[in-house]
């Protein structure tokens, strides 16, 4: 009976590894290398934040539909790779220093926002427009993404106290 509960238990880790970007994570530096199936799935559930894969599907049911999102037909889009990014973002803007949260400040500092959006170069623009954003009470983290990320351009809210404003940067790819 246990190595029947086992082996269920090693299937559906498996199908839901699958449905992730565990090499990107763990090149990525976000999971622990291991090749260890069972291990794996339970890093990940740590990375998530949650305690089973059901609780992880429950929480991650109806991120694509409930997100803002703009999907494309050209690239596969998975929301796997969407929860991972997001929760990465997450963890990254939980350590940002921010001042109090401020409306009427943050509605004020858009103007300066907008002009960092002439600026095409992240490196350019990302420390301004994180300096800014913080004295405002708003978190700005840069996530690299995952390749099955590519169908996924948005802005995605995250919860009621938090909202994340995911942007990629699109980079030339050489030939």
């Amino acid at each position: 009976l246990a190595r029947l509960q086992q082996a269920a238990e090693e299937a559906e880790a498996s199908g839901w590894l699958r449905s992730l970007p565990v090499k990107e994570m763990v090149s990525f530096g976000w999971l622990p290398e291991t090749r260890d199936r069972l291990e794996l799935a339970r890093s990940c559930l740590r990375f998530f934040e949650v305690e089973s894969i059901h609780e992880w599907q429950h929480k991650c049911a109806d991120l694509a539909d409930s997100a803002a999102l703009r999907t494309s037909g050209t690239f596969p889009s998975s929301v796997g790779a969407l929860a991972s990014w997001l929760q990465r973002g997450e963890i990254e803007a939980q350590s940002a220093t921010c001042a109090s949260w401020s409306p009427t400040g943050f509605r004020q500092a858009l103007d300066q926002i907008r002009a960092l959006t002439r600026q095409k170069e992240p490196a350019a623009f990302l420390p301004e427009l994180k300096r800014i954003c913080s004295a405002h009470g708003v978190a700005v983290v840069a996530v690299r993404a995952p390749e099955s990320m590519r169908g996924f351009p948005s802005p995605c809210p995250r919860s009621r106290s938090k909202s994340s404003i995911a942007f990629r940067f699109a980079r030339e790819r050489s030939r």
